[in-house]
């Protein structure tokens, strides 16, 4: 039987004869068929810093939570070695082992933050701006929880109760909800998943990590709604004027925000777009509504190249909830969140909710209510995945009825 354990060297002082109790090495003894190896980890410490119990430096110590997973790295590595020695048949020697791992050692360039930084720089070249924020956000949140709970994180040290900590963390101390939680933890697999096709991680554990949570309820504006904003008398607040503008184009394209306000005047084509999506990187091409048109021809004239005066989403956002509130979008609604097995209930007026979304989302919405065939409606939205365009399908309960009374004749 093959055991690494993390020892004091007991080597004594020249000068007293005693064991030496300060600057002390730490080895990892090895021993595996009867025989014995000492291996250098390449740190020293004083004696009374050194738990004796659990083979590791003290946590009262500082930096002990580095130096313990460096510790537990070469634990790891010359139990790897001797376990692939095994399985490939390989005749295990002291030799055999000390010679891979110095192979391994210089190899081995690059921790697991490093490895991230690398992961956030190669999805830098490919995905959108709120991507690349939700990805340097996983990598905040994997520090933090780090730090807070003294672990240092390396591909060895990702398993199941890793991972249940980790959603404990993100639960109970940074209080988010189910849906967010879902968000980072696949993020944080897209992350093992680029790790593992080079080869930098050979733990395949974080395969079985899963975590389901059910999506917020969609909020989409009815007709009436749009035309209370469309028919607001804003000729004195030009600034709101362009926010509503602006907003009204994205209910008559189910547009995303980030593809409209990227839009240059040569991307329409007599009464059609034609675009590449910031988001899927494809190009698009769909046909425009007149009231689509109307707003394009209002701002023909203008000295930018830009197609619409589309501001940063967060201030649109903000003078969206003003414009709802001016056009009486009073209308109760109910945000569900779970936490956990929590169902947590947030009652809002519809203009305190009212963003740039709501207006592809209540695009798609009006297209189903009026009976729409939903891969059409999803041809002129560009959503590319079925099961995200489904959350859409938000049916009013008077089409129901409709309907109901139309076809069922029995």
């Amino acid at each position: 039987m093959a055991k690494a354990t993390a020892k004091l060297e007991q080597r004594k002082d020249s000068k007293t004869g005693l064991v030496r109790e300060n600057n002390v090495p730490i080895l990892i003894d090895f021993t595996f068929s009867g025989k014995r190896l000492w291996i250098q980890t390449g740190i020293s410490i004083d004696r009374k810093n050194w738990d004796q119990k659990n083979h590791r430096i003290k946590s009262s110590v500082i930096n002990s939570m580095e130096l313990n997973a460096v510790i537990q790295k070469k634990v790891s590595e010359i139990e790897k070695v001797y376990l692939d020695a095994k399985i490939n048949n390989v005749d295990v020697t002291t030799a055999y082992i000390r010679n891979v791992l110095n192979q391994v050692k210089t190899s081995n360039k690059k921790n697991f933050w490093e490895y991230y930084e690398e992961y956030i720089n190669n999805v830098k070249l490919k995905c959108a701006k709120n991507t690349l924020k939700k990805h340097r956000t996983s990598y905040d949140l994997l520090k933090r929880f780090s730090t807070t709970n003294r672990i240092a994180i390396d591909f060895d040290f990702i398993d199941t109760e890793f991972y249940q900590k980790y959603v404990e963390f993100l639960m109970i101390k940074m209080n988010h909800s189910n849906v967010t939680i879902a968000k980072y933890t696949q993020t944080l697999k897209q992350f093992l998943n680029y790790c593992s096709q080079r080869a930098y991680n050979k733990n395949m554990v974080y395969k079985t990590f899963s975590f389901s949570a059910k999506e917020p309820e969609i909020v989409a504006l009815k007709k009436d709604e749009i035309l209370s904003i469309k028919n607001l008398d804003l000729s004195k607040n030009k600034y709101l004027d362009q926010v509503r503008d602006c907003f009204l184009f994205l209910c008559f394209t189910a547009l995303r925000y980030s593809d409209a306000a990227n839009l240059k005047k040569n991307n329409v084509c007599y009464d059609s777009l034609n675009y590449t999506s910031v988001k899927t990187k494809t190009p698009v091409s769909v046909p425009l509504h007149p009231s689509a048109l109307e707003i394009i021809e209002k701002y023909k004239s203008n000295n930018s190249d830009k197609l619409l005066p589309f501001i940063s989403n967060q201030k649109m956002n903000g003078h969206l909830k003003e414009l709802g509130k001016l056009a009486n979008l009073n209308r109760d609604v109910v945000k569900v969140k779970y936490y956990g097995p929590e169902r947590r209930e947030f009652p809002r007026k519809l203009y305190e909710v009212l963003t740039t979304h709501i207006g592809r989302k209540s695009f798609i919405s009006h297209l189903f209510n009026q009976g729409m065939d939903s891969e059409l409606i999803r041809s002129l939205s560009n959503h590319k995945s079925i099961s995200s365009f489904a959350r859409y399908n938000k049916i009013e309960p008077s089409f129901q009825k409709a309907q109901l009374l139309e076809k069922f004749d029995i």
